[in-house]
């Protein structure tokens, strides 16, 4: 199965240049800031945990605003080097906003009908299958979590009233599945969906932050029956109130019945890098009981410099050889 990544090296004076233009006043830390573009040097490591742990890749889609390492071997046959400009209409470029990227994968040329996204904080620790990603039936692994949302609370602003826009989408679009999304196996999804299940609309969901299986036919549907929403949300150089989220693909292949329920505490595990969690990081990394860890950008600038380094040394301690993708 092909496999996407998006990258953005941060510390490009000329992108940060260009990016200022656009930027205003109004627009939340959560668009803007330099954290949420800086790079911490850990890209190595996913091309290292790709090729120890998911013999199934066909294609790795290296999607970039024009930036490639310096060390990526561009040659090898599995490489294909994606840039912005070669499948997102011009009429939404230059672009700031990662789901306006998202919104437009399924225009890279030759990307297969169904492809695994990655961002670059999520690695692959552990030896995966296929049947992670994709059942025996043949439908998308996915698990749906309810959760009420408010127009108050810990998120910031702007991402809240996004996660609020896109699945008002969803409820305006289809019925609630009440049991189609249950799993036994997970206490903490049974217990979410359960509790929200008398009602007739979705409450809310919890986004899900770990590599995820889109199918391009499903993104086509999306233009056609809400090309405006999406439109407007390509449109947007920076993540703003007013967009929609990329789980809107995840969530509508649940609503055409494409997906089915997994126990992820097998499978994954969410972590912001931070002083507070840095050795949680370094002993998840030196034993892994999960197959993937997302290392969420969420430190204070002051702990970035520590972190970054002790992180590095232990992707150094599980994945010390070069990867068939490195020159």
């Amino acid at each position: 199965m092909d496999i996407v990544i998006t990258w953005v090296d941060g510390s490009d004076e000329a992108w940060l240049a260009e990016r200022k233009k656009y930027e205003t006043k109004d627009l939340s830390i959560d668009a803007v800031g330099d954290r949420r573009f800086r790079d911490w040097g850990f890209l190595k490591y996913w091309f290292r945990g790709i090729e120890q742990n998911a013999p199934f890749a066909k294609n790795i889609y290296f999607v970039t605003y024009g930036h490639i390492p310096d060390w990526l071997n561009t040659n090898h046959h599995q490489i294909r080097i994606v840039k912005h400009s070669d499948f997102i209409p011009k009429e939404y470029l230059p672009t700031y906003n990662s789901v306006a990227i998202e919104l437009n994968f399924h225009r890279i040329p030759g990307i297969g009908k169904r492809f695994i996204y990655f961002n670059d904080d999520m690695f692959l620790l552990k030896p995966a299958t296929l049947e992670d990603y994709i059942a025996k039936d043949g439908r998308i692994k996915y698990n749906f979590i309810e959760s009420a949302m408010t127009s108050t609370g810990t998120l910031d602003p702007t991402y809240r009233d996004i996660l609020i826009n896109t699945i008002e989408v969803i409820n305006r679009q289809y019925k609630k599945r009440r049991f189609k999304n249950l799993t036994l196996r997970d206490p903490v999804v049974l217990r979410n969906n359960l509790k929200a299940i008398a009602f007739k609309k979705y409450i809310g969901y919890q986004p899900h932050h770990f590599s995820r299986v889109y199918d391009r036919e499903v993104m086509n549907q999306l233009w056609a029956e809400h090309g405006d929403i999406l439109d407007a949300t390509a449109k947007s150089k920076f993540r703003n109130k007013e967009i929609i989220a990329p789980d809107i693909i995840e969530l509508t292949q649940a609503s055409l019945g494409m997906t089915r329920p997994y126990y992820a505490r097998k499978r994954e595990r969410y972590l912001e890098i931070n002083k507070q969690t840095i050795n949680d990081i370094k002993r998840i990394i030196a034993n892994p009981t999960v197959k993937e860890v997302c290392l969420n950008d969420a430190g204070a600038d002051e702990d970035f410099i520590e972190c970054r380094q002790a992180i590095i040394e232990a992707f150094e301690g599980l994945f010390p050889k070069k990867s068939k993708f490195e020159k």
